[in-house]
């Protein structure tokens, strides 16, 4: 450990090292006296130490620090702007160019292709190769680089604990930790200021290093102690209290909320004191379309906005150079809206500007518990992973015996598992190699510091300020009630409507036919606009049009994507050729005039799949009578409960034409009725 010291002059004691498996360095806070520019470790040491790293403090320099050693390396961050950022400036900085991958940014216009890769690192003007990545390209890297990756390059995974955190919504994240283990232990480090306890053994094993400085970084902060149903008003309260006073002064809020930001936001544009630009919202590109107009994505490390919301992708990974209020916001009744006290520092740590926060505010309720609650621990959970990994294998086992269900056995793995994220206990995951189910030790790690944050910190109120006290923290506490009613935003319905609406006025200027391809073709709408177009393509030349686009209006609103689906199979049922095959098949067993019970219809239905070679099977009655409904106009008898066949226009479409003939080949026909069916 000790030829890793660059400057002793710098170290405020000596270094202690306890079995060769923890080694604890303590850092002089500042170089120069009274100085507030902190001692970086690029300063005190030649190269990181393997293993894993916990800095003390954010903005010490740890990837800094690895771009200048004299080895190749391969840097994983979580977030792109942070990855791109920090090539693009230490490229500027020392004129040897550091390789960025992943998705376009402000400073990378253009992603980087494999032979992109395989040009910088054949390129003898660049001996050192450094290469940073977001962690969803780091297997992309890898497979450019090819097998000699693992023992020409060093791989630092950053801000690990993100990983762990993130890893029930981010696949990548485990991929990352999966080619982490691929390297010898004295070619790989991972780092954070906020590092989390593996479940995982083979991490447990890893040498530790604590680098720390020997005085701390004491915050300042206010927490203010809310009711659940005053939250979000207290926000807003606390939003325009510091508006109020410093006007021209930047404020960043901290809620993993997407919904919650919109509703925050929506309600400070109407108070009339700030403008839409005014007002940003930084969360992942999944979320775009919820975030609506207030979307942004950080271009550089100056807030984009007088009021910024931030999410979970923000929380770590990114630097800010400027000075702002800070509120971060802990909401305890959904796990993912909880803030750890790790979390909380991380947050707080995205300001590197040399004098800090202007100021820190945390905002929060409590968690309730009910009496017979059982808190997890680390052997429960594993064995409750043990008994997922034992399920899926006993069906795997199983399936594979019999052909007809080993095509399935996949998909049935997969539904549990879905099942299983859906209930918030997922602890299993697929092997990235075999495909084979295996447990996620990221997913535990993420649940139990879930389930811990909220048991030990926000289970009473004084819990978190008693906390941050014993940290050192000034720690300013009070209860505030709040009666700004915050009307929440359903942000999927509202910018589905705004989508909805821009696509059918488009769709109201009788478009030709070469146009309205085109416009499929085009990247001006998104997936859902597309269908949109796509089932006006197929039906305008048959329905009038007026009525056409009123459906469309109307079921492409709603919720529930089955809506436009089963529109899709009536007009498709109404027009289609008096020849089709499947027409002629549903004719037959669903005469005009007949009277059916809900068995009758299940069975008759089967019947017409079965004689058109479709694959389509409904097992229930009620899903049998619903499927009917979109082919035909049905009542139903109260006393017989027996349905009556009345005509096979149920939504009462005028029709200005039928098909004269089966228009397509054969194949294609009942290809595109089988598209239809699977959708309905």
């Amino acid at each position: 450990m000790k030829d890793l010291i660059k400057d002793a002059s710098l170290l405020s004691s000596p270094i202690v090292s306890l079995e060769d498996c923890l080694h604890i360095i303590e850092v002089k806070k500042h170089k120069i006296k009274d100085s507030n520019v902190p001692t970086y470790l690029s300063e005190v040491l030649t190269k990181l130490p393997n293993g894993l790293i916990h800095k003390d403090e954010t903005g010490m320099g740890a990837t800094t620090l690895e771009l200048e050693t004299l080895r190749n390396s391969i840097i994983v961050e979580p977030i792109k702007i942070t990855a791109s950022s920090k090539a693009h400036s230490h490229s500027l900085k020392t004129g040897n160019k550091v390789l960025y991958v992943g998705s376009e940014t402000k400073y990378h216009p253009k992603p980087t292709s494999a032979n992109d890769i395989k040009t910088y690192l054949s390129d003898p003007r660049i001996p050192i190769k450094k290469i940073i990545v977001v962690a969803d390209s780091l297997p992309k890297v890898i497979n450019a680089i090819g097998k000699d990756v693992f023992k020409d390059f060093f791989l630092l995974l950053d801000e690990i604990d993100s990983f762990q955190l993130d890893s029930s919504f981010r696949r990548s994240m485990e991929k990352c930790i999966d080619l982490y283990k691929k390297f010898d232990k004295d070619k790989r480090a991972m780092v954070s200021a906020t590092l989390i306890d593996f479940s995982d053994k083979e991490l447990q094993s890893e040498t530790k290093t604590v680098i720390t400085y020997e005085t701390k970084t004491n915050r300042q902060i206010e927490i203010i102690k809310s009711q659940t149903k005053e939250l979000l008003g207290n926000i807003i309260d606390t939003i325009s209290s510091i508006h109020s006073l410093y006007p021209n002064e930047k404020i960043l809020v901290a809620f993993n909320s997407v919904k919650g930001n919109v509703s925050l936001a929506e309600n400070l544009k109407s108070s009339g004191v700030f403008k839409d630009g005014d007002i940003k919202i930084l969360c992942s590109k999944n979320s775009k379309e919820k975030a609506g107009i207030y979307y942004h994505e950080l271009d550089s490390d100056i807030l984009p906005g007088k009021i910024n919301f931030i999410t979970s992708a923000y929380f770590t990974g990114f630097d800010i150079n400027e000075r702002y209020h800070l509120i971060s916001v802990s909401a305890n009744k959904i796990n993912s809206h909880s803030l750890s006290d790790n979390r909380l520092k991380q947050i707080a740590g995205r300001c590197r500007n040399p004098n800090g926060l202007i100021s820190e505010t945390i905002i929060h309720d409590i968690a309730n518990f009910k009496d017979d609650y059982e808190h997890p621990t680390l052997e429960s959970i594993l064995k409750t992973a043990e008994t997922e990994l034992k399920t899926l294998e006993c069906i795997n086992n199983h399936f594979k015996k019999i052909p007809a269900l080993n095509n399935l056995r996949q998909n049935v793995s997969d539904q549990i598992v879905s099942v299983l994220e859906k209930g918030g206990v997922s602890f299993v995951r697929k092997n990235i190699q075999t495909q084979e189910p295996e447990i996620s030790y990221l997913n535990i790690d993420a649940f139990l510091e879930n389930a811990n944050t909220k048991y030990n910190i926000y289970k009473e109120y004084p819990l978190l300020s008693d906390l941050l006290s014993k940290q050192g923290h000034v720690v300013k506490s009070i209860q505030k009630n709040s009666s700004t009613l915050v009307q929440l935003v359903n942000t999927e319905e509202v910018e589905k409507e705004k989508k909805t609406l821009t696509v059918i006025q488009i769709l109201k200027n009788n478009l030709t036919h070469k146009l309205l391809i085109e416009l499929v073709k085009s990247d001006k709408l998104n997936s859902f606009q597309k269908k949109i177009v796509s089932t006006y393509i197929d039906y305008y030349e048959y329905i009038d049009r007026d009525i056409l686009l009123n459906e469309l209006e109307t079921r492409a609103k709603k919720n529930d994507s089955r809506a436009l689906n089963n529109f899709k199979l009536s007009a498709h049922f109404c027009i289609s050729a008096p020849g089709d095959l499947y027409k002629s098949r549903m004719n037959k067993y669903f005469p005009i005039g007949s009277k059916l019970t809900s068995a009758e219809i299940l069975q008759r239905l089967n019947f017409v799949f079965v004689e058109c070679h479709i694959t389509k099977k409904i097992d229930k009655e009620t899903s049998a009578v619903k499927f009917l409904k979109s082919h035909f106009k049905c009542t139903k008898d109260r006393l017989d409960k027996k349905f009556t066949i009345k005509n096979t226009n149920p939504l009462k479409l005028k029709i200005i034409k039928v098909k004269n003939e089966i228009e397509d080949t054969e194949a294609k026909e009942k290809e595109k009725l089988e598209f239809l069916l699977k959708q309905g």
